[in-house]
């Protein structure tokens, strides 16, 4: 029986993870595989890379469709995952479709069509980054406190689960619309352009389903762990208060330097933003950190929007 006839196991040659399906290349850089591994098989290679092999091998088998549980998955190996391919689609792939782009249907001031597909494909690059941006720091940032069982874990991973329905539908458009539309200039680089856009499509609409169909009951799972435990210590009687009820802990230039944080502003920043010393910036920090319990920019920014205290559009990227 062919390896991919059937879900992938620890004990399978890695080499032939990439016969089956190239997209599992990307999967193996996302987990930081090189290649070179010979005719290891899957769980030496996982092994000799430090890759969690149960995680590994749930990604693979699920990018080649073969049915693949959430259970067994270590979530901080497919955090890591997810950020290594959202840095792959932002530093390098989008780019470099992109700049294809201008090579086959050339720069904004050409004609009028050129312009028009441009500025769609910038815009949803955009659209893309903000995504990406908001997921490492809010979503990733949630589930990350509720692996370290902190306080700001207290919200609901649905609150902050944002759609992926326009992550691939924009891209499908715009390449339908070049297909049936634009005429070639050079069948070579057109051709290649949208190779790269129906890799990227294809490639991403998997991304979406594994943060969907994988991650997604992962985080349910702890954050049911993370009630069951946080109910069995509570009591009438209980000192800890709910995250919401910290807000009034806060002092008015505590908040204040709560929102500069949020906004990506370093202490320097916010001591010449609020005429503050740098001295009594960090001190603020420390006893904003003490009363909320909360030790990262990313809970601060997760407390700061579940408290209305800034709205997600003033969440400076990264």
């Amino acid at each position: 029986m062919h390896v991919s006839e059937r879900p992938y196991r620890a004990t399978d040659k890695m080499r032939d993870l990439i016969d089956d399906n190239s997209l599992l290349l990307f999967a193996m850089s996302r987990f930081g595989i090189a290649l070179g591994f010979g005719n290891e098989s899957i769980k030496d290679v996982c092994e000799s890379h430090g890759v969690d092999c149960q995680t590994f091998l749930t990604v693979a088998n699920f990018i080649n469709g073969h049915q693949a549980g959430s259970d067994g998955v270590d979530v901080r190996s497919l955090l890591d995952y997810l950020r290594r391919a959202h840095q792959f689609y932002l530093d390098y792939l989008l780019p470099l479709i992109g700049k294809k782009l201008v090579d086959v249907i050339g720069h904004r001031g050409e004609n009028e069509v050129s312009g028009l597909l441009m500025r769609y494909y910038d815009e949803y690059v955009d659209e893309v980054r903000r995504h990406m941006h908001y997921e490492n720091t809010i979503v990733f940032g949630h589930i990350e406190a509720l692996l370290d069982r902190r306080a700001d874990a207290a919200a609901s991973f649905s609150e902050y689960a944002s759609p992926h329905n326009d992550m691939t539908l924009r891209l499908r458009n715009l390449k339908d619309i070049i297909i049936r539309y634009y005429p070639q200039k050079n069948h070579d680089i057109f051709n290649s352009v949208l190779l790269d856009l129906l890799t990227c499509e294809k490639d991403l609409a998997t991304h979406c389903r594994i943060e969907d169909e994988l991650l997604s009951p992962c985080v349910q799972a702890l954050e049911k762990a993370y009630r069951d435990s946080r109910d069995s210590l509570s009591s009438p009687r209980s000192s800890e208060m709910s995250v919401s009820s910290r807000l009034d802990l806060l002092t008015p230039r505590e908040r204040e330097v709560i929102k500069c944080v949020v906004r990506g502003m370093s202490n320097k920043e916010i001591a010449d933003s609020l005429c503050l010393s740098f001295h009594t910036v960090t001190t603020y920090r420390h006893k904003i950190s003490v009363k909320l319990n909360i030790h990262s920019s990313a809970g601060l920014t997760v407390f700061a929007i579940m408290n209305k205290l800034v709205n997600i559009d003033e969440i400076n990227p990264v």
